[in-house]
């Protein structure tokens, strides 16, 4: 869908998408706006046509976003708890991928200043009987990815690994995080430069509710869809 100003109104693709779903949109300008999806599916549109892209991946991607129309990020989920997530880039002309430093399922990604982070979760069997879900929080700065959660040996922050994340929105410096507990409850938790503290939930608003997305608005409070 496109918003000219006015109206809301169906954007015809063009492209045949073989069943694939379209996970994330963004966009620098009305003439460099990219969407991403399964199957390694990566559409630009260039002010009059849309056209696809070849990525270095056939995983679902699942989000998309960027600096400039020659700084554009893209999440690659991997296949399988053996694989790590892979991010992609792209130049202006040409998408590369780097796989993330531990295996996780990453689902969903935001630029944070200087930085590109990921959040998702992990499942770990401490005891052949017992398998639990803990949260990872993977920042690259400087070309280095830094690990909260679960650094791919330990549970290294109480709240961070406390959940399975499904995404993520920044705001300035604050950042928050949203997904549910083992048992579906949701929950998110928010960070204003620090470290995370877990929100109160809205007990009314969520019960037998699926959160599917959340945004911070300028003066970090969250408004979920």
């Amino acid at each position: 869908l496109h918003y000219d100003g006015q109206a809301w109104n169906e954007m015809p693709l063009g492209v045949a998408l073989n069943g694939a779903n379209l996970n994330g949109v963004w966009g620098s300008g009305p003439r460099d706006v990219f969407a991403v999806g399964d199957n390694g599916t990566i559409l630009h549109y260039d002010g009059t046509r849309w056209a696809r892209q070849n990525a270095p991946t056939s995983n679902g991607l699942v989000a998309v976003g960027g600096r400039s129309a020659t700084e554009v990020y893209a999440l690659a989920q991997s296949t399988d708890d053996r694989m790590p997530p892979v991010l992609l880039r792209y130049d202006g002309r040409t998408w590369t991928g780097t796989p993330l430093t531990v295996p996780f399922r990453a689902n969903g990604m935001a630029i944070a200043g200087a930085d590109v982070v990921v959040a998702g979760y992990v499942y770990l069997d401490p005891n052949p009987s017992e398998r639990r879900q803990v949260g990872v929080l993977a920042r690259m700065s400087a070309g280095r990815w830094t690990l909260t959660g679960w650094n791919g040996r330990a549970m290294t922050d109480p709240v961070v690994g406390s959940a399975g994340w499904t995404g993520l929105s920044v705001a300035g410096s604050a950042m928050l995080l949203y997904g549910q507990l083992e048992d579906g409850t949701p929950v998110m938790a928010l960070s204003t430069g620090g470290g995370f503290a877990a929100l109160p939930p809205a007990a009314s608003a969520m019960t037998n509710t699926r959160i599917e997305r959340v945004v911070l608005v300028g003066d970090a409070t969250p408004v979920a869809l």
